[in-house]
């Protein structure tokens, strides 16, 4: 069943969703050169790529934001959407759907070694 919904997202002809309720918040470690030094975190996410692909809404039960789609780039080897986003206070963000480890991630685009937030996919649909 599950690839079947990856098939449908990975072709989608409509809004994508996703959620999550589980993930990670990781800061860089200059001693491995890894982002190993992590924190988990539990929280109902909701994620709403618009079909044309301009926005990209966020929801948790605190409320929700958008990010507005500046780029995409799109990896189908790997199965991951890469895209620059920014959010109404004008703060540059990369977002990565991972289709292919079932993750987002979402890392502010201000230089190197920013934090990354890890989100763990449970469901992903289409409309």
């Amino acid at each position: 069943m599950f690839v079947s919904m990856l098939f449908c997202v990975e072709n989608s002809i409509g809004q994508s969703y996703f959620t999550s309720s589980k993930g990670s918040f990781c800061v860089y470690n200059s001693l491995t050169e890894e982002y190993d030094i992590c924190s988990d975190r539990s929280a109902e996410v909701m994620f709403k790529v618009s079909y044309d692909e301009t926005a990209i809404s966020f929801s948790t039960t605190d409320g929700s934001s958008t990010y507005y789609v500046v780029n995409k780039k799109v990896d189908d080897l790997k199965k991951q959407w890469w895209y620059s986003v920014v959010f109404s206070d004008g703060t540059q963000y990369v977002m990565v759907f991972d289709l292919e480890n079932y993750e987002i991630r979402l890392a502010e685009s201000n230089g190197t070694n920013t934090p990354v937030s890890y989100f763990f996919i449970n469901e992903m649909w289409t409309e």
